[in-house]
This record gives structure tokens, C-alpha cells and sequence, in this order.
């Protein structure tokens, strides 16, 4: 008799501490993926934003000077702005997308090379290469921070 009590105690006690994890899980959803396809990242930040972290990632980088960092931005700016463009007007053309980044990156990128100095746009493409090797040796259901061209 004392062990069946002792038994059905530790089963109340045990739905008692799943009942407060699934109310703590409800209350606090993930908000980094987003809702429409499951991607991760600031899919859904605007283009100001975007250009903001952008900089700022350039900054703490290869360390932009004042004057750099705001035509840094216009350019980062221009591209994001393309690049929404483009994704809204190609409706889930994934071959007219890649063209058309490929086309904005090398004008974002020429942009770059005559903002930067040539020893910064040096290190700033060993930055963007460690990115890309981070991002395709990761596993992919782990997040990597990738820094954006």
C-alpha cells in the first residue's frame, strides 16, 4: 500500500512539472524563424536594418572609419533595397533571383572596393570567405552567422 502511494505521487508530481513546461514553452514562442517557410536570420527585417548590421558586422570587422561607414550604408542600402525588389517582382523565380543577385552583389562589391581601402577590402574577403566555409560545414539545423554582401 505505502509503495502504490509513494508510486502515484511521483506520477502527479511528474505531470505537474510537464503541465509548467508546456504553459513556459506556449507563453515564449520562437520568433527567430519565420512564420511564412521556416528560414532563420533577419528574413524579415528591412532594408534599413539590414544595412545597419551590416555595417556595424563591417565595423567591428575591418573597422570603418566615419566617413566609410555612411557610404557604406547608402550601398548596403541600395543593394537590400534591390534585392526586395527583385525577390517580390520574380514571384519564387529562384534562377531570375540568383541572376539578379549575382548582378547586384558585383555592383554592391565594386561600390565597396572604392570605399574601402585596398587593405580592407583584402581583409574583408577573407571575412566573407570564412563565412561561406562556416556556413557550409555547419550542420543544417544549426544557426551560423553569416555576414551579408
Amino acid at each position: 500500500m505505502k509503495k502504490t502511494i509513494i508510486l502515484v505521487g511521483l506520477i502527479f508530481a511528474s505531470h505537474l512539472v510537464n503541465a509548467q513546461d508546456a504553459k513556459s514553452t506556449q507563453a515564449a514562442p520562437n520568433t527567430s524563424i519565420k512564420a511564412t517557410n521556416g528560414k532563420k536570420g533577419n528574413a524579415k527585417a528591412s532594408p534599413e536594418e539590414k544595412a545597419d548590421k551590416f555595417v556595424a558586422k563591417m565595423t567591428e570587422a575591418i573597422g570603418l572609419e566615419e566617413a566609410q561607414k555612411s557610404k557604406v550604408k547608402s550601398l548596403a542600402l541600395d543593394h537590400f533595397k534591390n534585392m526586395e525588389t527583385v525577390r517580390s517582382q520574380a514571384q519564387g523565380d529562384k534562377e531570375k533571383i540568383k541572376a539578379e543577385a549575382k548582378n547586384s552583389r558585383k555592383i554592391f562589391n565594386a561600390g565597396l572596393r572604392k570605399v574601402l581601402t585596398p587593405a580592407q577590402f583584402d581583409a574583408w574577403k577573407v571575412k566573407r570567405k570564412e563565412a561561406a566555409n562556416k556556413l557550409k560545414q555547419a550542420p543544417s539545423n544549426e544557426p551560423v552567422e553569416m555576414i551579408e554582401d
